[in-house]
């Protein structure tokens, strides 16, 4: 029998340096592609509270806000991911929201780089607090940001943020 051959080179892969993800701004150009990530009534209600599939409207809508910042996982260029951080300066915080990865690209990590550039974003823009929420049911989100340094919040915490929202979340700070 001949032999097995073996690979002679042993260094690990390394991806080029343009395939490095990155966080870039959202550009309204990035709006068909995320909200087609959306497919269904029910990941549109758990994303964003929509009642049916978001438009780039949604998006024009949202960043009309002024202390809302968008952002875009890009890898090699490609938008993977998107997530916003909403600013609130008078408490020093700040928070994740509306993160979503491509469907074809969830479950290899994207979810938890993405919401730790994010975080490390708000903390670069002075933020003393970074919170995200989650509808408990997610869990696969929820192991994400845990992967990513959050811990959840106190029962108290949660039931003061709670007061007044649409649904029951699971709160979530940056613990880094």
């Amino acid at each position: 029998m001949p032999p097995i051959a073996r690979r002679r080179d042993r260094r690990p892969h390394r991806s080029p340096p343009d395939t490095v993800p990155s966080l870039g701004p959202f550009r309204a150009g990035h709006a068909p592609v995320v909200a087609a990530w959306v497919t269904s009534i029910d990941e549109a209600s758990s994303w964003a509270a929509l009642d049916r599939l978001p438009t780039a409207g949604d998006f024009e809508r949202w960043h009309a806000e002024p202390d809302v910042v968008a952002f875009v996982w890009l890898e090699a260029e490609r938008v993977v991911g998107y997530g916003e951080i909403w600013q609130d300066r008078d408490l020093d915080e700040a928070e994740l929201a509306r993160l979503v990865v491509a469907p074809d690209d969830r479950g290899r990590g994207v979810g938890r780089s993405l919401t730790r550039a994010l975080a490390d974003e708000a903390r670069r823009s002075g933020f003393g607090a970074v919170w995200l929420r989650v509808r408990g049911a997610n869990s696969r989100a929820r192991r994400a940001y845990e992967a990513a340094g959050f811990g959840r919040a106190t029962p108290e915490q949660e039931a003061e943020f709670n007061a007044g929202q649409p649904h029951v979340y699971v709160w979530m700070r940056d613990l880094t």
